[in-house]
């Protein structure tokens, strides 16, 4: 009778407050983000791997947040476990784990961890195409320079982007 365990109830819930706290984030509601990460953290008895093994993105996640609501200790401390479980992990690609360092590193600069610097070269030589889009979408990267993202682009650009899709 094993599979009554607590990981087994609590799976759907935690994906659920996954994805809500990913949609607080992008919303910016950094504060109702960081309250369901916590009851994430509650219902796991603090040990995240019960959500599948996606530690290194919850922290990663975590330490966006805290730093975007100007905690920046307690934020490089949850860069800095993610990093690692990213760096340590099987379920990680190489590309993976170097998209995840550079979003610790490039898109907080104030906060980025001492763990491997990741300059503008080294973020060029990321293919995208070989990050999962569900790491890509719990962690936008806005600064990519293969990454055209809409709100950083003019009129113009976003309209060649948009014809060029259609067109396809």
């Amino acid at each position: 009778m094993r599979i009554f365990t607590k990981t087994f109830w609590f799976a759907p819930i935690i994906g659920t407050l996954w994805l809500k706290a990913q949609t607080y984030n992008h919303k910016k509601n950094y504060q109702q983000s960081l309250k369901l990460l916590k009851r994430i953290e509650a219902l796991t008895s603090k040990d995240t791997q019960p959500m599948g093994g996606i530690f290194a993105e919850y922290s990663t996640l975590l330490g966006h947040v805290l730093y975007a609501m100007g905690k920046t200790e307690p934020a490089v401390d949850a860069f800095k476990k993610g990093v690692r479980a990213a760096r340590y992990s099987s379920n990680y690609n190489d590309e993976e784990k170097d998209y995840i360092q550079a979003y610790a590193s490039i898109e907080h600069p104030d906060a980025s961890p001492p763990l491997k610097g990741i300059d503008e070269d080294m973020l060029a030589d990321i293919r995208l195409g070989d990050v999962r889009m569900d790491i890509k979408l719990a962690l936008p990267m806005f600064k990519h320079p293969n990454w055209p993202h809409p709100e950083l682009l003019d009129e113009e650009q976003t309209l060649e982007i948009g014809q060029s899709t259609t067109e396809e």
